[in-house]
């Protein structure tokens, strides 16, 4: 598991490190939250219908299920970013996860908060979107992820600026070996 604040560089540490390990392959929970969205339009309880899928009751469910059906098909290990700021839910998933298989490992990429948001501005708005919109959204919940995952409780903490991809991969391999 990647954790990490928006713009902490998941998705590009992600990519490198499954074309870096053969038997690997990348699961990006964010495809099964967008599903969740579409699937309980219109049946949501108010806590439930947020601007976060991850407020969605039913996604964590559905994030392990989908990786427990992923990894018993194909006996990949699965490198899965995602930014998980509530202990609840990253309980939930993390048990889960490591009920499909024990090896399972968390470390959460950091970077300063002005790093994050450089790297979010750089990032081209999804068609149709509006621009003044999405960047606050990301602006808001980079800021709020980042100072959540601070905390010691989602570490190992490792940075994920200032140097070349491959040696935070290597890091990452250091500490989950």
């Amino acid at each position: 598991m990647l954790n990490g604040p928006f713009g902490a560089g998941k998705t590009t540490v992600a990519t490198a490190l499954a074309a870096r390990l053969p038997d690997a392959m990348l699961y990006d929970p964010e495809v099964v939250g967008l599903h969740a969205r579409d699937l309980t339009a219109g049946i949501l309880p108010a806590y439930e219908a947020t601007d976060d899928f991850q407020d969605i009751r039913l996604w964590p469910d559905l994030v392990v299920a989908t990786a427990g059906l992923i990894h018993a098909r194909y006996g990949r290990s699965l490198i899965v970013p995602m930014t998980l700021d509530d202990p609840d839910r990253l309980a939930r998933i993390r048990e889960g996860f490591r009920e499909i298989d024990p090896r399972t490992h968390h470390v959460c990429l950091m970077a300063p908060l002005d790093v994050l948001l450089e790297r979010l501005r750089a990032r081209e708005v999804p068609a149709g979107a509006d621009p003044a919109q999405s960047w606050r959204w990301a602006e808001r919940r980079a800021t709020e992820s980042r100072a959540a995952l601070a905390a010691a409780q989602f570490g190992p903490h490792v940075a994920s600026h200032g140097r070349p991809v491959e040696e935070t991969i290597a890091e990452i391999l250091r500490l989950v070996a």
